[in-house]
Order: structure tokens, then C-alpha cells, then sequence
């Protein structure tokens, strides 16, 4: 008789679990602003605002809360990376203000 030892938990973050957190932080971002005009400005408030709304939607999606170490650790920091890296290039690229749906 064999015992499984796999968990039925992730041990640490799997692609699917990334990708979805990512797209957590980012609808928490840009939801707020559907049918209003977006502004460099308020992407740039966003921007010191990234951990904590990565560290929250982890939380939620993540069964393992331990992002402070090894490996989920640089996942963590990569999420972030991301992030910033698309709010940045918004801001780069937002000439004048735009409209999210319908305005």
C-alpha cells in the first residue's frame, strides 16, 4: 500500500494562481475608473499602492500565506514587478485623459 505524499494545496504559486492575482490587482486598480476619464495622475497614486493590493488578493487566492520566503517570495516580488511595470507604461503612454467604457 502506497501513501500519497502530494498536497492538495500548492506549495508555492503555481501559473495559474499568478496570472489570476495579477488580474485581481489590476480590476482593483482600473474597475473604479470605468466610465470615468483616466489620468497619469491617478495611475501614479496607484503606484505606491501595489504591495499591499498584491499582498490582499494573494491572500485571497494563495492557500499558503508564506510570501516572505524563497521562492513565493521572488513570485511575490515579480507579481509586483509586472504591475508596476503596466501601470508605467499607461502612464508613459497616456497623452490626455481616456475613457474606460463609457463617459
Amino acid at each position: 500500500m502506497e501513501i500519497n505524499t502530494t498536497s492538495k494545496f500548492e506549495k508555492t504559486v503555481e501559473a495559474n494562481t499568478f496570472g489570476t492575482v495579477i488580474h485581481a490587482v489590476l480590476e482593483k486598480m482600473y474597475k473604479p475608473m470605468e466610465n470615468n476619464e483616466i489620468n497619469s495622475d491617478v495611475l501614479k497614486g496607484y503606484i505606491s499602492n501595489i504591495q499591499h493590493l498584491l499582498l490582499k488578493q494573494f491572500k485571497k487566492y494563495y492557500s499558503n500565506s508564506e510570501l516572505k520566503f524563497g521562492k513565493n517570495l521572488l513570485i511575490f516580488e515579480v507579481a509586483s514587478n509586472y504591475i508596476y511595470n503596466f501601470l508605467q507604461w499607461d502612464i508613459i503612454t497616456l497623452k490626455k485623459p481616456i475613457c474606460i467604457a463609457k463617459c
